[in-house]
């Protein structure tokens, strides 16, 4: 039985024909030999009530990329999901060639829309922050501590054992969020916020709080809510906590730099944009970090 990747697609709005063509010449390509289906979320393909490829449209449009992605989650079938966002064009090979290397989780890399074109993948810092790694050989397999989620291919086990070591809790003012299992103190601590409910201690960054918790419960008895293994939180991107959790429960990131995608703008960003600016900023010695939104450094 051939191993089978369900095509993933977390986006909101309706996206341009010049990007959903290539994509399905791609998705063409890849179903001649790897069975799945495609599901989008909160997207919409030209002329949608005729085209059969979709194998699942989840609806109600929602600008929430973390919210997107866990629909999805809760919704792939196949023993892989392949992420895809909807501004990013892996090339025609990709597919099989992040599934031949049998890496529970691993993407391919593309690169900030942005000048100085920053390729979305990252090693944890001692304080706790993210550095961009800029300085690598093209084309080579590297081991990571995060990575973007526009092409990444991650095993069905990943989302599995991040369920079974991980509890949903919710804070007093409604929100949920996940904890570690090793995370949480059974016992009441005796300050100004005693509770019997659990108390967390800390979370993947090294932080250390405690607020009064509860036990997550589904609100609509009988509707079953995605488990949230994506969430923005700390003014940080949704891919952050989810390959932290995923690296918690063991599991190593990689990006294949020798798979290039072209990440949309107004025209798309490759990384030969990114090559020729580091080459420039090496020359001129103007290569320096700086922290970046949402606690990375660049």
């Amino acid at each position: 039985m051939s191993t089978s990747v369900d095509i993933a697609i977390p986006a909101y709005g309706a996206q341009p024909h010049y990007w959903w063509l290539p994509l399905m010449e791609r998705y063409s390509f890849w179903r001649r030999d790897i069975p799945g289906r495609l599901i989008v979320s909160s997207s919409a393909m030209p002329d949608t009530s005729k085209n059969m490829a979709v194998g699942s449209m989840l609806g109600n449009n929602d600008s929430l990329t973390s919210h997107n992605r866990n629909r999805l989650v809760d919704e792939f079938e196949s023993e892989w999901i392949f992420f895809i966002d909807h501004d990013t064009l892996p090339p025609v090979d990709a597919l099989p060639r992040l599934l031949a290397l049998q890496r529970p989780i691993v993407a391919g890399v593309y690169y900030h829309r942005n000048e100085p074109h920053m390729p979305l993948m990252y090693r944890q810092q001692a304080n706790g922050l993210y550095r961009v790694v800029s300085d690598y050989e093209r084309g080579s397999l590297i081991e990571v501590d995060a990575t973007g989620m526009g092409c990444t291919l991650i095993h069905r086990d990943v989302f599995i054992d991040i369920m079974n070591n991980y509890v949903r809790l919710v804070r007093s003012n409604g929100t949920s969020f996940l904890v570690h299992k090793d995370d949480i103190a059974d016992q009441p601590l005796a300050s100004r916020f005693r509770t019997d409910a659990p108390v967390v201690f800390g979370d993947e960054r090294g932080l250390h709080y405690v607020e009064p918790v509860k036990p997550f419960v589904e609100p609509n008895p009988g509707k079953r809510t995605e488990f949230p293994f994506f969430e923005m939180e700390h003014g940080r991107t949704e891919d952050i906590p989810f390959c932290e959790r995923a690296r918690r429960v063991g599991y190593s990131i990689y990006v294949d730099t020798s798979v290039e995608c072209e990440h949309w703008h107004m025209f798309p960003v490759t990384g030969d944009h990114f090559a020729g600016l580091r080459a420039e900023a090496k020359l001129s010695g103007e290569i320096q970090a700086a922290i970046a939104p949402g606690g990375m450094v660049s």
